[in-house]
């Protein structure tokens, strides 16, 4: 399972770590908006990210942890591909609140996998090295869409990785 988890996770990161540092050209660039509409924009991803984390354990008792998996990562993968596509802020702002509570949602269940999977003694530092082993691919992908963005443009960014998120 931590394994499983472990390439979900760099994955994860690898195709979709750009995401915060490039939702500010989107914005701002792409849908034509202002540096306030790019809080706004982010404050309801937050939002949503909240409100998934809050409902997760409730959906996490109803619904069995790999199907929640597999469906919620895939719908955020694809969600985050969608807004390529997508130049209205308002459907774009509704489509990235969506994606981030389901993606919230979802990973409780990840959370929730990983507890059952390591032992007690072992978790602090199992916590602990998340960040570390997550930061590589974190920062190849925001080099890798920064450069992907300014060449091909934001859009084309955000449907390439997503697409390669979602194949993932």
């Amino acid at each position: 399972n931590l394994k499983k988890l472990s390439i979900i996770a760099t994955l994860w990161r690898l195709f979709l770590g750009l995401q915060v540092s490039i939702f500010i050209i989107y914005v701002q660039s792409f849908l034509g908006k202002s540096e306030a509409h790019y809080g706004i924009f982010m404050t309801i991803v937050g939002i949503g990210s909240l409100l998934g984390s809050l409902i997760g354990p409730f959906v996490t008792k109803k619904v069995k942890e790999n199907i929640l998996i597999i469906t919620g990562i895939s719908f955020h993968y694809i969600t985050f591909a969608i807004l390529g596509f997508i130049s209205n802020y308002y459907i774009a702002t509704t489509i990235a609140f969506l994606s981030f509570m389901v993606f919230y949602l979802t990973l409780v269940s990840l959370h929730s996998i990983r507890d059952k999977s390591t032992k007690t003694l072992f978790r602090g530092r199992v916590y602990g090295s998340v960040t570390a082993f997550l930061t590589p691919p974190a920062i190849i992908s925001m080099l890798l869409g920064g450069y992907i963005a300014e060449v091909f443009g934001v859009d084309k960014a955000i449907i390439i990785f997503g697409a390669l998120s979602a194949l993932s």
